[in-house]
């Protein structure tokens, strides 16, 4: 399945994101890229970033302000993973519970090689990502969850049908990419899988799967 109108953008105020629902948007992804207190502090010394409770508490207030698809995830590679996932799971779960009407999403983006990029501490396998999807698909069967184009394709193409059931397609992963102007590479991690949408479509069909192209809740 395609995710609907996601929303990307640095955390917002439970007032703002009401805003933002109003105006249609109905799903939210924030990346926590840490759990780990101290190193997140480390890696955000100043700023407003710098605030680990409001970039920890972004998807429950998007929740309280009505959003029904609620995008939880860390990145890969900056502590032990299993460490992180721990704590990924106890946010799900009280999401969950505070947030009953939305629907919680994972993703799981790792940190992969960018020329002269950086090199994580705790690099992350394909094999131990695919532990982990099957892990959170056991624990979280009614959760979303996305693979992304960090991936390759062959690893997209056999998660979707185990544990993943959102893709992304024809992505860009450079700053302002979309735009026609980007066109200067400064991509912050590798992209792996540069299928087009009707390659990806083709590639889900021949699995047997439906492939569902979702737009808004609003108007279906």
């Amino acid at each position: 399945m395609f995710s609907n109108l996601s929303l990307e953008v640095a955390p917002q105020s439970e007032e703002d994101y009401r805003r933002l629902f109003a105006a249609g948007f109905e799903s939210l992804i924030c990346f926590q890229e840490t759990y780990e207190q101290d190193l997140y502090k480390y890696l955000h010394p100043a700023g407003p970033k710098s605030v680990y409770e409001h970039r920890v508490w972004t998807q429950l207030r998007a929740g309280r302000a009505g959003f029904r698809t609620l995008g939880v995830a860390f990145l890969l590679g900056l502590a032990p993973w299993r460490v992180e996932a721990a704590s990924l799971g106890a946010h799900a779960f009280y999401l969950m519970k505070e947030c009953y009407q939305s629907r919680v999403q994972f993703a799981f983006p790792r940190i992969t090689p960018v020329s002269g990029g950086f090199i994580p501490e705790y690099p992350v396998s394909e094999s131990d990502l695919e532990q982990m999807m099957l892990a959170f698909r056991i624990v979280f069967p009614e959760c979303g969850m996305t693979v992304s184009t960090r991936e390759s394709p062959a690893f997209r193409d056999s998660i979707v049908q185990s544990a993943a059931d959102n893709m992304s397609a024809g992505s860009r992963v450079t700053p302002g990419g979309y735009a026609i102007s980007a066109d200067r590479d400064v991509s912050q991690f590798t992209l792996n899988d540069s299928r087009d949408p009707e390659e990806i479509y083709q590639a889900i069909r021949r699995n047997h799967q439906e492939v569902v192209f979702k737009n808004w809740d609003k108007r279906i």
